[in-house]
């Protein structure tokens, strides 16, 4: 199965059909592939949006059923990226997508990172401003 041809189709905002059984790698490919684009992640998929949520929902997963961490990691960095400029004004759920990621910071021994995703986590779910400075030099 050539995911990456399913994943250039699903991106234009088209349906796709993926077997069960094929589901995690069509994932990897869609993370890597939107990571790749960089900031045009923004504009250049069909709803990049949507896309922000559902990246969202397949790190949660993942982190929940303890596997693919390098993909959680992946999906939630690409996640905020697209949601810093589509939806800023969802504070919720970019706090939500920094708890996990000092989750996965936290399980991989990365105390220093964790505990900038705690601290922005918190920043966003009380309406504070956390200067990114900090936060940039450390990802």
């Amino acid at each position: 199965m050539d995911h990456q041809q399913l994943v250039d189709i699903f991106i234009t905002g088209q349906e796709v059909t993926v077997p069960v059984e094929e589901v995690s790698r069509f994932y990897q490919c869609l993370i890597r592939t939107l990571d790749a684009m960089g900031n045009a992640v923004v504009s250049k998929p069909a709803n990049p949006l949507a896309l922000a949520y559902m990246l969202h929902k397949i790190a949660r997963e993942y982190i929940l059923r303890r596997t693919n961490y390098a993909d959680a990691e992946q999906a939630l960095r690409v996640s905020l990226r697209i949601l810093a400029y589509l939806a800023a004004d969802d504070a919720e759920i970019q706090a939500e997508s920094y708890r996990l990621l000092a989750i996965l910071f936290t399980l991989h021994r990365r105390f220093d990172n964790a505990q900038l995703c705690d601290a922005k986590a918190v920043a966003l779910a009380m309406g504070l401003e956390l200067s990114d400075d900090a936060f940039r030099k450390n990802q």
